[in-house]
């Protein structure tokens, strides 16, 4: 692997792969291990994202119902400029990037609008990355990129420690995390951010009187199904990369908001009995009527709860925002 370091005049933007070798084979286990949940059936999220999906996933957030996106984005386009002054970030580094859409938001907030001095952004897509650093060097001379292609684990066994470091983990994909791998993930990531350096941290908020149950379920059920086709290409993937033979026709999507967890859960729904082969693992899966796999977990947080609990890990709250709906939070926490 490339060594890691802000990139120099003759690469303002490069990607660097932290990917481990094998990737195909864990996931080929993880499959093994979710359609053969005795439970409830489970698929990683990870299947979401081949070309498809991640242009369907962008086609969702565009959704009338899906108010996550467009009500983050007016939070960083109200308060970017006080997050800079606050945080006076030399570097940002961003996990789950993607398009680095959002992130434009504070570059444009640069006083000299020429963004920061060092973009790190992280994804698993590095054909995203690469394609994300040309576009950033040509809007923002000067500014120096270096993508991290990978998972979060293995961005965080690489990430160098800086003390003036913004780190943006946005779009509440904290919510796809289980509550030990959320510890997990913060425990790793305090080890890598220098006292003084700063986290931006979006999260969906729960339900409350504001915000109806329905509000929230509604935004992963939209009317014009571009959910549920997002949900039902993971199956259409399941058959071109691992031999399996779902019938689309055959399942359903839904969405579905437990309230004592405070999370969304996505499943594909079994239409009727079924019998499904997957070469790649040389198994077949059985399924009812009303069977379901489940595709996603989405967990909505408490603002108070989530400050208080971010303490433990040595993060201070500087700042929280929310909009006049109470529906989303942008929180901005110092490294203690």
């Amino acid at each position: 692997m490339d060594e890691l370091r802000p990139a120099t005049s003759a690469a303002l933007g490069r990607v660097v792969s932290v990917a481990r070798p094998g990737y195909q084979a864990r996931l080929i286990a993880t499959i093994r291990r979710g359609l053969g949940d005795t439970v409830q059936k489970w698929l990683p999220a990870a299947l979401f994202y081949d070309d498809t999906g991640s242009e369907l996933f962008e086609a969702i957030t565009r959704q009338p119902e899906y108010y996550p996106t467009r009500t983050e984005a007016a939070l960083l386009t109200a308060h970017a400029a006080e997050v800079l002054a606050l945080a006076r970030p030399h570097r940002i580094v961003e996990f789950g990037s993607g398009s680095s859409a959002k992130t434009r938001l504070l570059f444009d907030a640069y006083p000299d609008k020429l963004g920061p001095r060092h973009y790190m952004p992280i994804d698993i897509s590095e054909s995203m990355l690469r394609h994300t650093a040309d576009a950033l060097i040509t809007a923002y001379p000067g500014m120096s990129v270096q993508g991290l292609a990978g998972d979060y684990d293995e961005a965080l066994a690489v990430l160098p420690r800086a003390a003036d470091s913004l780190v943006l983990f946005l779009g509440s994909s904290l919510g796809n995390f289980r509550p030990d791998e959320q510890a997990t993930f913060f425990t790793r990531l305090t080890n890598r951010m220098g006292s003084g350096s700063h986290l931006l941290l979006g999260i969906d908020r729960s339900d409350h009187g504001g915000k109806p149950v329905e509000r929230i379920r509604r935004a992963y059920d939209d009317a014009a199904g571009v959910t549920a086709a997002f949900n039902l290409n993971m199956l259409r993937r399941l058959n071109r990369e691992f031999g399996a033979n779902f019938d689309l026709a055959a399942w359903a999507h839904r969405a579905v908001y437990n309230a004592a967890a405070r999370q969304i859960e996505m499943h594909l729904v079994s239409r009727g009995p079924q019998t499904v082969t997957v070469t790649a693992l040389s198994t077949d899966f059985r399924f009812r009527r009303d069977d379901s796999i489940r595709t996603e977990i989405s967990r909505k947080f408490s603002l108070a709860r989530m400050t208080d609990w971010l303490r433990t890990f040595g993060f201070a709250a500087v700042r929280v925002w929310t909009d006049p709906a109470g529906l989303y939070g942008l929180l901005l926490l110092r490294r203690e």
